[in-house]
């Protein structure tokens, strides 16, 4: 996991740990890391980082992985060199499925808006 600082600051040592299939990359804590906070918006600080795995993963021949946060995020994420995305956490799809029924609810005939 390159989820710190410190992690990107020992990146090649990390990746030259023998048996290491991959890198993967948690965008949020490392933006908490950076102290830049949360957002569903990635800065351009964290892509930057993402793409610094990216580059030493494919050095290396190891999987570069990161989260994405939504379709325009990984395609981001892609550009940069990530081989392995997952699409979300857990958080993410009950917040979506939160609001989807929320909007159903509400579109009812006589619910109160």
């Amino acid at each position: 996991m390159i989820e710190t600082v410190e992690a990107m600051a020992n990146l090649d040592a990390i990746a030259a740990t023998l048996g290491l299939d991959g890198l993967l990359v948690g965008p949020m804590d490392l933006a908490l890391s950076m102290g830049i906070g949360l957002s569903m918006q990635m800065p351009g600080e964290v892509l930057d980082a993402i793409g610094r795995v990216a580059d030493c993963g494919r050095e290396r021949g190891l999987i570069a992985a990161s989260v994405a946060l939504g379709p325009d995020n990984a395609a981001e994420q892609i550009a940069r060199g990530i081989t392995f995305l997952t699409s979300g956490a857990d958080t993410l799809f009950m917040r979506r499925g939160a609001e989807e029924e929320l909007k159903w609810l509400r579109d009812l005939p006589g619910a109160g808006h």
